[in-house]
């Protein structure tokens, strides 16, 4: 009975409301900010990934063009270097090593108008005087 009664009275009722509105602005303006807060921590992050994308991509890029290209190139000088060598080499001798034969074959070196041509066979050898007279 002595608590319905202060519960009841109306002065409790008005000190209920007032602490009701002065909560609910606090609350309300902390939701705010925590929303507030977390839409700049997704946004801040979003944009720090997408900058480390673009470095790692840059940095992808150099990478690919400092040591790669300057490898495939080294390469492709030693590959040429070597069937330039090769040319040196009498066809009498060429006709007669298997392995050199099988190479030149499966080589472009001697393609001609972007067809590949096998050249070099064992029963064929006057096929090489077209591209090395004696």
């Amino acid at each position: 009975a002595v608590i319905n009664g202060i519960l009841g009275d109306s002065h409790f009722y008005d000190l209920e409301l007032i602490a009701f509105d002065i909560c609910e602005s606090s609350f309300r303006y902390l939701i705010d900010e925590m929303i507030g807060s977390f839409e700049d921590k997704y946004y801040t992050e979003t944009t720090r990934r997408v900058v480390l994308f673009v470095i790692y991509l840059i940095a992808l890029i150099l990478v690919f063009l400092g040591l790669w290209m300057p490898f495939v190139s080294k390469l492709n000088k030693e590959i040429w270097r070597t069937k330039s060598m090769l040319t040196l080499i009498p066809i009498d001798v060429i006709l007669q090593i298997k392995s050199v034969q099988k190479f030149l074959n499966n080589q472009s070196f001697f393609a001609t108008k972007g067809k590949h041509q096998q050249i070099l066979t064992v029963n064929k050898p006057i096929v090489l005087q077209k591209y090395f007279p004696l």
